[in-house]
């Protein structure tokens, strides 16, 4: 990934909140570039309708909300700041609509991308990724913060790999990874889960 990106090649969008824990963000393009899929990764700045500077604090990211990032994550440096200039949107920080943050930003990310596939993390590490082509409400994968459910807890696979690998897969076209959910109701007789 080159220093500059250039916000037209085709690519997966990756937006994060300022906050967001920088190990998932790194875990999420590692997952993408995988699958050998491009990928565009910036944090989260003003909404659309204000303006002023990134709160990545890029000059190359603007105030775009799903602009490109002078930062590289493949090489373990991720282009995560801290919000020192402008003010995140509701879909940016913690409040109310938190547990929409990801969402939001993944929607918008998908919305920007030449590939129509985006990925939201929000501050608690949790991970969504949209196609534009899907409405806001429905995400194509949603990778729940570490800690956030019994299984996620558990989990081998590193937070955020298997969210990358899944937008990257959605653009290949192959099967997606199997989700980390809630554990299932147990207790019936031949209902418990191989």
């Amino acid at each position: 990934m080159s220093a500059v990106e250039d916000p037209d090649r085709p690519a997966v969008l990756v937006r994060h909140h300022p906050d967001a824990p920088a190990e998932v963000l790194r875990q999420v393009c590692a997952g993408i570039e995988e699958e050998g899929v491009p990928l565009i990764a910036a944090a989260a700045g003003p909404s659309p309708s204000s303006a002023g500077p990134s709160s990545a604090g890029s000059s190359s990211a603007g105030s775009s909300s799903a602009g490109p990032s002078s930062g590289t994550p493949s090489s373990g440096t991720p282009s995560s700041g801290t919000p020192s200039s402008g003010t995140p949107s509701s879909a940016d920080r913690d409040g109310p609509d938190a547990a929409d943050a990801a969402t939001a930003l993944a929607h918008r990310a998908a919305l920007r991308s030449r590939l129509d596939t985006g990925i939201g993390i929000d501050s608690r590490g949790r991970v969504v990724v949209h196609h534009a082509k899907l409405p806001l409400d429905r995400p194509a994968y949603v990778e729940p913060a570490a800690g956030e459910t019994a299984r996620a807890a558990e989990d081998p696979v590193p937070p955020g790999r298997r969210a990358g690998a899944a937008a990257a897969r959605i653009v290949t076209g192959l099967a997606l990874p199997r989700a980390v959910t809630a554990r299932p109701v147990t207790g019936t007789a031949g209902t418990d889960p191989p």
